[in-house]
């Protein structure tokens, strides 16, 4: 392929140059024809790549297995372009696996539900889908009985592609069992081998070395080239959920012998690439990126909060950064404002009205503790301290766990006051127990602090995997279901600091 290829979609509206994307490798593949994807990365269809199995012990094993019929099967859906990725400098594993981008975004499983909760039937299910499996079924806490949407999933969900065009004319009834029919966009292969951070060839370790600051990107390969070719020096991971170091999971690093070892492990195997490069190569300020949508999306504010605290604790100054929001596209049934996200390639290349669009202008994303916090806290001391006033009274060090807990959530949340990290987590962060969070949840749900949204799935002891030799091994406390999601009370809702990237670097 020549530069020419790369003068037109999708480079030139997300800020990508040219030479850019010519030295990154994105391969262009027509409908049908997978041989440029096999291009791209030949190990997609020879197999030949590393495993990680135990990096503290350097043991490694070598994996056989193509992914062609994969490949094949997607190429014939849709044009595209193959995204080619590379390690991180100083990586002891192979490069991550290329990624797809069709032109037209292809058909994933189809799934239904009723927004108000419902029951599910194996055959023709009245939410539209034809035919569910047992072991889908059995998912549930009640066999095949899916509980409502918390207020907030319902929002997002109601507001979404699913039911309304960008425009916000509905095309999908949000009343009573129906069915939908996901599309993805971006196409990872299955495993975890997609899944890694990694980087551009032009960001090279002395580059990094000499760098002033370092961008951390949290969405996806073009919008790392968007930086690259702004002259920065950046890594990416494809998703907000992909950087995790898997906290509730480290104690069992050492063992190995666990079937599906990588699946269960990745969390651990993503931390140690991303720790080896940042103690190697990383001396300046580092800015986490992530959309626009942290303003409303907990899945993206706290994971992106998440990571700033964990190269905090490497020694580094680290801040959060993102685009402001697009314009205002409609309103939703309830009157919120529903905005047009922007990421940092659309804003880089001064895409959705704004006229300004360098990495100094991306808004820093960060929480200061909300005005009614101390005095909540007092209450909340008076009221189950020693000797409070509801008559159960506890420890002095619970009431301030609690508190301290309450800080977290405030500190991690969404612009709306939205939180979602499951209790092993926030735990490990803390220094306290599993329960500790998941009872403190409770009793601040119960004080007004905060709302539950959806069941808050019990911690249980029942997390296993079985092992090449036939036993189990408990993988420690955790939820059991889905992740509920935490809704600060207006009052406790986090203040925005307002600053820029380039004030924020200026003032360290």
């Amino acid at each position: 392929m020549s530069r020419d290829d790369y003068t037109g979609e999708p480079f030139k509206s997300r800020g990508v140059l040219p030479e850019v994307a010519e030295e990154r490798g994105y391969f262009r593949y027509t409908k049908g024809d997978a041989e440029p994807i096999f291009q791209a990365d030949p190990r997609l269809e020879t197999g030949t790549y590393q495993k990680w199995v135990n990096a503290e012990k350097g043991v490694w094993e070598q994996i056989d297995k193509a992914f062609a019929g994969w490949v094949e099967h997607y190429a014939a859906l849709s044009p595209g372009w193959a995204m080619r990725k590379h390690a991180l400098p100083g990586s002891q594993m192979d490069a991550p696996l290329a990624q797809l981008r069709p032109d037209d975004p292809v058909r994933d499983v189809p799934y239904g539900h009723d927004h108000d909760g419902m029951e599910h039937v194996a055959e023709d299910c009245p939410c539209g889908v034809h035919r569910h499996g047992k072991d889908w079924l059995a998912g549930w806490p009640e066999f095949g009985v899916e509980p409502p949407m918390g207020n907030l999933a319902r929002e997002q969900h109601e507001d979404g592609k699913q039911h309304r065009t960008p425009d916000g004319t509905l095309h999908t009834p949000l009343d009573g069992p129906h069915k939908h029919v996901p599309e993805r966009k971006y196409l990872l292969m299955p495993g975890p081998h997609g899944k890694r951070w990694d980087t551009h060839p032009r960001c090279t370790g002395d580059r990094f070395l000499a760098a002033e600051r370092v961008f951390l990107h949290l969405e996806g390969t073009l919008k790392c080239d968007s930086l690259v070719s702004a002259g920065e020096v950046a890594l990416d991971v494809p998703s907000v959920t992909m950087w995790n170091r898997g906290e509730d999971q480290g104690s069992i690093v050492d063992h190995p012998d666990v079937d599906g070892f990588w699946e269960v492990y990745r969390p651990i195997a993503q931390a140690y690439d991303l720790l080896t490069f940042i103690e190697a190569y990383v001396r300046a300020p580092v800015i986490v990126v992530c959309d626009s949508d942290w303003h409303h999306n907990p899945e993206v504010a706290t994971n992106a909060f998440c990571l700033r605290d964990w190269v905090r604790d490497r020694g580094l100054e680290c801040a959060v950064a993102a685009p402001p929001e697009g314009r205002v596209l409609y309103r939703n049934s309830i009157g919120h404002e529903v905005r047009k996200k922007v990421g940092s390639d659309d804003f880089l290349a001064r895409e959705n009205g704004h006229t300004t669009g360098g990495p100094d202008d991306l808004d820093v994303v960060e929480l200061e503790d909300p005005t009614d916090l101390r005095s909540f806290e007092r209450r909340y001391r008076r009221e189950f301290g020693h000797g409070g006033a509801s008559g159960r009274a506890r420890p002095a060090r619970s009431v301030e766990i609690d508190l301290e807990i309450l800080h977290w959530y405030a500190t991690h949340s969404t612009a709306t006051g939205h939180v979602k990290r499951p209790a092993p987590t926030i735990a490990a962060r803390l220094g306290v127990s599993d329960d500790a969070v998941y009872d403190a949840t409770q009793r601040l749900a119960g004080a007004g602090a905060l709302v539950i949204e959806g069941e808050y799935a019990p911690l249980v002891d029942t997390r296993y995997v079985r092992t090449r030799r036939g036993t189990t091994r408990n993988l420690g406390r955790g939820h059991e279901g889905k992740t509920a999601t935490i809704a600060l009370a207006d009052a406790l809702r986090p203040r925005q600091r307002k600053l820029k990237v380039g004030d924020w670097l200026a003032s360290l």
